[in-house]
């Protein structure tokens, strides 16, 4: 076993503030705090009028606040000592948190002792901002058009389809004109999805004229008769289709401008079809719902759309665009709204999906119903006689696709587990190994048909069944083991230990693979579980468990983490120590 002793060269930005007291506290020994809001590698740095919020990590009820002064200084008074999370915010800037070595990365808790604290200091950055137009093939503008900045890292793709930065408007003004601000560092894709010509209320799309129709990216010559037409989403800089989007880079307040979106016109088509039972299932369209789900929805970009079903169960969306889709059925006997759907309508219910390729026509595409699928497996120890209690252990089908909803099924005394009227799609295997006093268990392998499941999907079609899912458990698993040193007077349990893999395409899909620690009194940490690849260590000030371990906070760790090999079984010893550098940044020393 090879020992290796890395330093982390982690910069701790003290932060505090002058305030007004929201919380109380009962306890009687208090103190004061004095800090100051500066900006971050600024030649004038008072930040004012921040807002400074002090949270107590031990009482969530405690709270109290302040607002920085002209010259950025903040201050608490009678504060109860205990262990806090001081962070500051002003609309349009980055958060800053106490102990945060760098901008975006959390912070680390406060320790209020009966000494007063006066000189702490908060960092933080103006926000980056986005300017640009969204204008027609002719340059004309296009107001009402929705405009999202959608977080890009490099390998893994849109971060996970949440918009971010603030907008006072999601839509462009009557110049065609957007402008998204308090964007954080790092690589961005512009999408621009302009309002709907026609609309599934029974409005005609706009009818293309002559005119129109030649100056269409997909004119070859005047058209016969009219047709509709409408406005495609598009990506920066005029891409239709999100992977030939070209990301734009920004950094800590910068003010991108000109930033011009060419929404092109393009040929809509009408998706009708019929849902038909495969078994005689009696259909009640008030029950039955119909989605039709965009390639790009998964994107964030637009919504699922719904259409009205008759008795007959017809259904129709009119002005859909070029682009692959899926259209979504399903009948759940029992559902009612703000009623959650229980295992027994999950089994009497009927699915059915079409994927449909639209281009130049209407698209006529009828939905098979048919029962959900089932999934039959075991949870299997390392040896018989283990004495383990495997009814104490669950199985969930976690959905990989939008609006699935499964319930967690727990594991029979022998083992057994099985769901029924699984709704067709993609799902990951999850698994909560059994309680035992006697021993910790942890997943080995998740395997079906010889296929490992750990870091794959299963997918599920109608009426089908997927039998001979072999969980395996282990008391031995792979561990990373070591010791957090820390300079003198820090300790190591306001920082966590985060482990994740080298290869950026696990880091979306493979929570198994994701894990944090915080390190004891004296510094040793323990990462147990972790299935077998090469892994980045790298530590973070952090007051509280990370709920989420973003990509993009990932890619922030990637330069000062070091790589660790792990195997099945395998027990890695690796020691990491943490230096304060008076310059800022981070780096390993071997």
């Amino acid at each position: 076993m090879t020992r290796r002793r890395l330093s982390l060269a982690l910069v701790v930005a003290a932060v505090l503030s002058d305030a007004l007291v929201i919380g109380q506290t009962r306890q009687t020994q208090t103190t004061v705090v004095r800090g100051r809001v500066v900006e971050f590698a600024a030649a004038s740095p008072a930040v004012e009028r921040a807002k400074i919020n002090l949270y107590s990590l031990t009482d969530p009820a405690v709270m109290f606040s302040a607002v920085s002064a002209e010259d950025g200084t903040f201050g608490f008074d009678a504060i109860p000592t205990g262990r806090y999370s001081l962070r500051a915010s002003k609309p349009g800037w980055l958060d800053g948190s106490y102990g945060s070595r760098r901008i975006g990365l959390p912070g680390r808790p406060l320790v209020v002792s009966t000494q007063p604290i006066t000189e702490v200091v908060l960092q933080m950055a103006r926000g980056a901002v986005i300017d640009g137009l969204v204008l027609d093939a002719s340059g004309q503008p296009i107001p009402g058009s929705e405009v999202r900045v959608l977080r890009y890292v490099e390998g893994v793709g849109v971060e996970n389809g949440i918009g971010v930065g603030i907008s006072a408007n999601r839509l462009t003004d009557d110049r065609g004109a957007f402008r998204v601000y308090g964007l954080p560092p790092g690589n961005f894709i512009v999408a621009a999805s302009p309002a709907r010509i026609g609309a599934d209320t029974g409005a005609a799309p706009r009818q293309l004229s002559a005119a129109d129709f030649t100056n269409s990216p997909t004119s070859n010559g005047s058209p016969k008769e009219p047709m509709g037409v409408e406005f495609a989403t598009v990506f920066y800089p005029s891409a239709t289709d999100i992977a030939s989007a070209l990301p734009i880079r920004i950094e800590a307040g910068e003010v991108r401008t000109n930033v011009t979106l060419s929404i092109r016109l393009v040929r809509v088509v009408t998706i009708r079809g019929l849902l038909r039972s495969t078994d005689g299932f009696p259909l009640d369209a008030a029950l039955a719902t119909v989605t039709l789900v965009s390639e790009l929805n998964d994107k964030g970009v637009g919504t699922p759309r719904t259409a009205p079903i008759s008795r007959e169960g017809e259904f129709a969306f009119t002005g859909v665009a070029p682009g692959h889709y899926s259209i979504l059925a399903r009948v759940v006997p029992g559902r009612m709204q703000g009623i959650q759907i229980r295992p027994g309508d999950l089994a009497a219910a009927r699915y059915g999906s079409v994927d449909v390729v639209v281009g130049q026509r209407d698209v006529v595409s009828d939905v098979a119903l048919s029962p959900g699928g089932a999934v039959k497996g075991t949870i299997v120890p390392p040896s018989a006689g283990s004495g383990v209690n495997l009814s104490t252990a669950s199985v969930r089908l976690a959905p990989l696709d939008p609006s699935t909803v499964m319930p967690v099924v727990a594991s029979s005394s022998s083992g057994d587990f099985q769901f029924v009227g699984v709704p067709p799609g993609r799902y990951r295997v999850v698994v909560a190994p059994p309680v035992s006093v006697e021993a910790d268990w942890f997943l080995e392998t998740i395997q079906v048909q010889g296929k490992d499941l750990i870091d794959g999907e299963l997918r599920i079609a109608s009426a089908s069944v997927v039998d001979g899912v072999v969980v395996k458990l282990t008391k031995d698993p792979a561990q990373i083991q070591g010791r957090l040193l820390t300079p003198s007077g820090i300790s190591a349990a306001q920082y966590s230990v985060i482990a994740f893999p080298v290869d950026r395409s696990l880091w979306r899909n493979s929570p198994q693979r994701l894990s944090q620690v915080r390190p004891g009194g004296d510094g040793r940490f323990l990462i147990r579980g972790l299935p077998p690849g090469e892994y980045n260590l790298a530590v973070v000030a952090a007051q509280e468990e990370l709920e989420t371990l973003l990509p993009s906070l990932l890619e922030e760790l990637i330069g000062g983490a070091v790589k660790v090999k792990l195997a099945a079984g395998q027990h890695v010893t690796q020691d990491l120590q943490i230096v304060g550098v008076p310059s800022g940044g981070h780096r390993f020393w071997p």
